[in-house]
């Protein structure tokens, strides 16, 4: 569903995934969607989701159901932001559809932390996490996909790092936006790099999510800021949740 000069993941080859975390590790990467009908299904499921549903909190935890979450500026948030969230669990089979349909970023998120894990870690990353495309869960970590929107004027995520380990050194953002020069950027050798005014609908963005990064506010598209976040977390019940995430 997503591509690079017309490769989608699986026929990129080792050379490519080795250039393109290269290109993770200078700067960021961004892998093209080739399939925008598709991802524009989900991306209805994901509006509908939210709309039909009423804020409410769940633990990350096995069995735990999707939810929305609403943050509007609170203060118990360690990052500070004014955004809607829905939440997909792969243990859920309301999820399969969204976890499908983003399966392309999802193989190319693997491959990167794969190659992270093996150049810091001294081994693979399934090896370290029991994770991969077939296997989205287990008794230690999970995938979760997250659909944000940011509302135009209101919208922002405030500036923050994310911490990187075994668990991911990038978390894939697919923009859910038009071309547009307001949203999300990130720091690199104090210059801001604006990454929304290169992203059309459907790019996906890999970046060291351990530099500074934030989503400011649109003050010009209706329809704010949108997209998918793919992260994988330890569960709430696990001492070191915190280690592993800023959620």
């Amino acid at each position: 569903m997503f591509e690079e000069k017309n490769n989608t993941s699986n026929n990129i080859s080792i050379k490519d995934f080795y250039n393109i975390y290269q290109k993770v590790k200078e700067s960021h990467y961004i892998f093209n969607c080739s399939d925008i009908d598709e991802l524009k299904k989900i991306h209805q499921i994901a509006i509908n989701d939210l709309k039909k549903s009423i804020p409410e909190y769940y633990s990350f935890e096995e069995g735990s159901p999707n939810f929305r979450k609403s943050n509007y500026q609170n203060k118990k948030s360690i990052v500070n932001g004014y955004f809607e969230q829905y939440n997909y669990f792969p243990w859920n089979k309301n999820s399969e559809s969204i976890f499908i349909g983003l399966k392309d970023p999802l193989n190319l998120f693997f491959q990167i932390n794969n190659l992270y894990c093996i150049e810091k870690k001294g081994s693979g990353y399934f090896e370290l996490t029991g994770l991969k495309s077939n296997r989205l869960f287990n008794k230690k970590y999970f995938v979760r996909v997250c659909y944000q929107h940011f509302p135009r004027t209101k919208g922002y995520l405030s500036i923050h790092r994310d911490p990187i380990g075994s668990h991911q050194f990038s978390a894939p953002i697919i923009s859910l936006s038009e071309l547009k020069k307001q949203g999300l950027y990130y720091i690199l050798n104090n210059d801001k790099i604006n990454v929304q005014s290169v992203m059309s609908y459907g790019d996906a963005l890999y970046v060291d999510q351990s530099r500074l990064h934030a989503v400011e506010h649109d003050l010009e598209k209706d329809k704010g800021t949108e997209h998918f976040l793919i992260s994988v977390h330890r569960y709430h019940s696990d001492s070191s949740f915190l280690q592993s995430s800023t959620k």
